[in-house]
């Protein structure tokens, strides 16, 4: 092999191995989640029930701190109506667990995709207390410094 080609090869291998490089750090940015993603923030919007256990404020999936639906699995269909009739689409405001929530230290922020939050409507009452309150959903006192009280 000439001189010249081994000059050709090295040369090439430089650059391919740049660009895959390049192409590993482009990918490894999109994927990473930005530093601050962890840190709890409040939101506020438009609290939408697909079913009693599938609650979304501003597009975001939302668990409601210390309430669980803990009733028969066919009743679900029956209690999620009810429950949309006694909460229509209306503004609430949610702070997530870790700022000041009755589940702070006891449950993680976050189940999979969801945001574990404490949520209340525009005048001041807590979501979860009013419809644990009305029966659709059931208190967890052991994950929620017995602030709900359970069915």
């Amino acid at each position: 092999m000439s001189w010249r080609m081994s000059a050709v090869l090295a040369v090439s291998l430089a650059l391919f191995t740049c660009g895959i490089l390049a192409v590993l750090q482009a990918n490894d940015r999109k994927t990473r989640p930005p530093a601050d993603a962890d840190v709890p923030t409040p939101f506020s919007g438009t609290l939408l029930m697909k079913d009693i256990s599938d609650i979304t404020v501003a597009s975001k999936h939302v668990i409601l701190c210390g309430a669980t639906f803990a009733k028969p699995a066919g009743m679900i269909s029956l209690v999620s109506d009810a429950a949309r009739q006694r909460f229509p689409p209306q503004m609430v405001t949610c702070k997530p667990v870790g700022l000041g929530t009755p589940c702070d230290g006891i449950v993680a922020p976050r189940l999979n995709k969801s945001i574990v939050a404490q949520c209340f409507t525009k005048d001041g009452a807590d979501l979860a207390e009013q419809l644990i309150r009305q029966g659709f959903l059931c208190g967890q006192p052991e994950k929620s410094r017995g602030n709900y009280r359970p069915c």
